[in-house]
């Protein structure tokens, strides 16, 4: 995965739900197995940018490769912060 992808996905979720993303989270989505070391600071940055994306396209699991993306990412998110209930409240 490259800058293309990167910039896909970036430019699939602007376009999807207007939101523009921060490098950190394209690199997070990029490479959602960097997850498991993130920290708490870094885990409550990617949180908080990324719930309100997961609202507006969450089980959008059919679609183009960005979609997938994005599932893939939600995934590795949602079950590092699963033990985490400080974050729990940003996905409801």
């Amino acid at each position: 995965m490259g800058q293309k992808l990167d910039d896909s996905v970036a430019e699939y979720v602007r376009v999807k739900t207007g939101i523009s993303i921060s490098n950190l989270l394209k690199v997070y989505m990029i490479s959602p197995d960097r997850i498991a070391t993130a920290n708490s600071v870094i885990l409550e940055k990617l949180v908080r940018e990324y719930a309100p994306i997961y609202k507006l396209i969450t089980c959008q699991l059919d679609g183009p490769r960005e979609a997938e993306e994005l599932a893939i990412f939600s995934l590795y998110l949602l079950q590092r912060i699963n033990n985490k209930p400080e974050f729990r409240g940003f996905f409801k």
